[in-house]
């Protein structure tokens, strides 16, 4: 396998990631009863359909082929627990099931960055490395918060 070929697939790989993310934010901003909770997450179901949008720009521009995302949570198994945990409508355990899906899919990031990558996916990829680093600082506020009443 080429190198270029290994990075898009490890582009696909969060790609797929990113995807399953936006599904389970958009259920859980469905789902959940508190305002709060339901605005965070539907704005971070939109941040990560970005994201998904982002990713696919890269692996063509790679000159990659576009993987169909498979919506098999299994797959990755990085948002089965907060999947899970939202059906509880328990606000402290899916702030604790985020929280560790995104230190997950952070690590992902950080694993793919630690690669040489083309410059402008170097760039796209901080990015969203920045926003999710962000996401757990804001998830954990949450949870703090949470634990506090």
């Amino acid at each position: 396998m080429s190198y270029q070929s290994k990075i898009i697939e490890q582009v696909n790989q969060l790609l797929e990631e990113d995807f399953e993310a936006e599904v389970v934010f958009q259920m859980a901003a469905e789902n959940l009863s508190n305002k709060r909770l339901k605005q965070y997450f539907k704005y971070s179901a939109e941040q990560r359909k970005q994201f998904c949008e982002d990713l696919r720009s890269e692996i063509i521009r790679l000159g990659g082929m576009l993987q169909t995302p498979t919506h098999d949570f299994a797959l990755h198994g990085n948002w089965r627990n907060f999947s899970k945990a939202v059906s509880t409508n328990d606000e402290e355990l899916i702030l604790k099931e985020c929280i560790r899906a995104e230190e997950r899919i952070r690590d992902r990031y950080k694993e793919v960055l630690s690669n040489k990558l083309p410059l402008t996916t170097k760039y796209v990829m901080e990015n969203h490395l920045t926003n999710i680093k962000n996401r757990v600082i804001d998830v954990s506020a949450l949870a703090s918060e949470m634990e506090l009443r």
